[in-house]
């Protein structure tokens, strides 16, 4: 079971930045339809929707991440390495500072 569990995590993980993207694709497409297409009003409404998709794209896998990440959290279980921010401690990302200080010296 625990091996099981952990494949899933690992699966997860690796698919989490790959929904960033393709949100982020689509709404990047939308913009360059929008402005190659600028002068044709049927292909500037195309670029729209495609952006305002991308958008709500984007906005539903950031909650669906950030409710995990509170349920996770609240129920104290361990994620393992959760993909974060690089350099924004607390996040789960690598720090841009080195190390960790074992000491606590500033």
């Amino acid at each position: 079971m625990g091996s099981i569990i952990s494949k899933l995590q690992t699966w997860v993980g690796l698919l989490v930045p790959i929904v960033f993207a393709l949100c982020l694709l689509v709404f990047l497409w939308g913009l360059v339809i929008f402005i190659a297409k600028s002068g044709d009003e049927t292909e500037r409404k195309e670029g729209k929707q495609k952006m305002l998709w991308g958008i709500i794209a984007l906005f539903v896998a950031v909650s669906i991440w950030g409710i995990t990440n509170f349920i996770g959290t609240t129920l104290d279980i361990d994620k393992g390495v959760t993909p974060g921010a690089p350099g924004i401690p607390g996040s789960g990302g690598t720090s841009l500072m080195g190390p960790p200080n074992p000491y606590n010296i500033q």
